[in-house]
């Protein structure tokens, strides 16, 4: 994690556009615990062109193959805090999210889970969620969670995105 003072900062090496093509869960992950982390300028491609709908319909988990174990091929976020794992460790809180362009991932673009204090902006988000048994889109903001108790300060910002594509066709 960063502080409040001294953020970490994932950024592209200016007039540079660094691709990260990823088949798994996630291209980028922040987890439990972490905060001050921002993501900026990168180009994040999933795994939706090596997927076929029939095979996204079939997929271990899903509504036509309820068994066998989730595979994340069909389900991967382009970038996503993610605070499941232990209470214990914290939230995920104060990330920001600019610049990027999040494509073609089988779940969502942007996923947010058990986060707080998170900023989404100037963000290209296209062709996402098509695959995921887990009814995701373009942003995906889930059980969003109080870091602080602060109730006067606006806590979770989407601005300044540029959406479309973003659908589901498999049912969850």
């Amino acid at each position: 994690s960063g502080t409040f003072s001294d953020w970490i900062v994932y950024t592209n090496y200016p007039n540079h556009n660094p691709l990260i093509s990823f088949d798994g869960w996630q291209g980028f992950q922040v987890v439990d615990g972490a905060g001050y982390i921002e993501i900026n300028g990168f180009v994040i491609q999933g795994n939706r062109a090596n997927v076929t709908l029939e095979e996204a319909l079939n997929q271990p988990g899903g509504c036509n193959n309820p068994n066998g174990n989730i595979d994340p091929k069909y389900c991967g976020n382009g970038i996503q805090t993610h605070g499941l794992s232990s209470f214990s460790l914290g939230y995920p809180h104060h990330i920001r999210i600019a610049n990027n362009l999040i494509y073609d991932c089988c779940g969502a673009g942007i996923s947010s889970t058990q986060s707080d204090y998170l900023t989404i902006e100037n963000n290209t988000i296209y062709n996402n969620g098509w695959y995921t048994l887990f009814g995701s889109s373009g942003i995906v903001l889930w059980q969003n969670w109080n870091y602080d108790n602060n109730l006067t300060d606006y806590r979770m910002i989407i601005q300044n995105n540029r959406l479309f594509g973003n659908m589901n066709f498999v049912p969850w």
